[in-house]
């Protein structure tokens, strides 16, 4: 490893300050759960979502803790510089950090570019040394693939998405619009650019090397120019029932080459699937899947363009698709789900927290009054859920389905 720039990504062993970070994720308020036992922090999530400046600010962050000694952070990043030697192995690591007496922070960006990830990562955690490993991979199954079964009991993970409306609002500052959140996404440096040319063109650079980086290089898809369309149809289907049979028509492919294309688009965070609910399988849709894509911007690059908002067809799928990502977020250890029935009865989101559960249904329209519609009235009978939120453009108002309470939000003031 070449010293030199080892030393300019770790400026703070030189006393050099920390650059601050333009945006704060709003998931370093967990920090310190994150650091309280010796378990692998790993880091998931798409491209360009912030994986290696989220790695900075916990350097930052711990640096302003009384105790927390400069020397006793390392920062690798494998994007950037050959550190074979120093992470070849466990005792290779401590050669270069020294046997560590107090606790000391090895963080290691694009940890899949180490040959054998899982099993060095493994041995550094079995030496019961005051270690504590922070690691961040891209979003392509290398990383996955190569530490999921290694480390099963050893890990923590943070799955890292674009940013949520709170910290959107941080890097767009007095830009803030949620018409633009919802055409042209959440990825960083989209938000934080002004000029409209420049975002499609950010939009378009990450789509184009995904493709180059992840489905021809990694994956090895033979037929790209279908994996290429299968994404522009998903793209079309957001927020709506996906039936790979028709699709297997429609794209003359195979529906287990589909099947395997969507398992690889779900596995790098393109799109996310959403499952019914369906605890009574003779009434309700148990085999198909909604599909919504991790991404607003990028699912409207591949799809419907950028027209205005008030010109957009797809208002309600662009505005499910941001409530998803909401959801996801607030309830992180939950099962997001849909319910549907035979007779066209369906809920947008249901949400099973345990032995809770929470309806939530979207209109992209400006609301001037409660209207509940039948399909919430027949879920409310059928499984009395603890409450219903109705996300619409412009009503806050409380009522009730029987014992169910009802509450009326406007978005994106319900994100917060």
């Amino acid at each position: 490893m070449d010293n030199r720039f080892f030393a300019i990504k770790n400026p703070w062993r030189s006393g050099q300050p920390v650059k601050p970070p333009a945006i704060r994720r709003t998931c370093l308020d967990d920090l310190d759960l994150w650091l309280k036992d010796d378990e692998i922090v790993v880091v998931y999530g798409p491209r360009r979502v912030g994986k290696s400046t989220l790695l900075l600010n916990i350097v930052a962050e711990l640096l302003k803790r009384p105790g927390i000694n400069p020397q006793d952070l390392f920062f690798f990043d494998l994007d950037t510089l050959d550190c074979s030697d120093v992470l070849a192995t466990p005792g290779t690591l401590i050669d270069f950090i020294g046997m560590p007496e107090r606790r000391t922070f090895v963080l290691i960006d694009e940890v899949q570019r180490l040959e054998s990830p899982g099993l060095f990562l493994k041995g550094v955690r079995d030496l019961g040394l005051p270690v504590k490993l922070i690691v961040s991979g891209s979003s392509s199954l290398e990383i996955r693939s190569k530490v999921r079964e290694t480390l099963s009991g050893r890990k923590r993970i943070l799955r890292l998405g674009g940013l949520d409306w709170a910290e959107y609002q941080v890097a767009a500052g007095p830009r803030t619009s949620w018409q633009d959140y919802l055409t042209y996404g959440s990825y960083p440096a989209v938000a934080l650019e002004a000029e409209v040319p420049e975002k499609r063109r950010l939009l378009l650079e990450y789509y184009e090397s995904y493709l180059d980086r992840d489905a021809d290089s990694f994956l090895r898809l033979n037929r790209l120019d279908v994996f290429r369309q299968f994404i522009r149809l998903l793209a079309f289907q957001s927020g709506s029932l996906v039936n790979l049979n028709e699709l297997s028509g429609t794209l003359d492919a195979a529906r287990d080459t589909l099947a395997r294309y969507l398992f690889h688009l779900e596995e790098t965070f393109v799109v996310r699937r959403l499952l019914p609910f369906a605890s009574n399988p003779r009434k309700e849709i148990t085999k198909m899947p909604k599909v919504f894509f991790a991404d607003c911007g990028l699912r409207n690059l591949v799809s419907t363009g950028f027209p205005d908002w008030e010109a957009r067809p797809d208002s309600g799928p662009l505005l499910e698709t941001a409530v998803e990502h909401w959801l996801r977020r607030r309830y992180p250890l939950a099962e997001v789900r849909f319910w549907r029935t035979e007779s066209q009865a369906e809920v947008d989101f249901v949400v099973l927290d345990g032995g809770r559960t929470e309806a939530f249904e979207v209109k992209a329209q400006h609301l001037r009054r409660p209207t509940l519609s039948r399909s919430l009235r027949s879920f409310a009978a059928a499984y009395a859920p603890a409450q219903i939120t109705v996300v619409n453009l412009s009503l806050e108002a409380d009522t009730a389905i029987d014992r169910t309470p009802v509450h009326f939000r406007k978005f994106p003031g319900c994100m917060a």
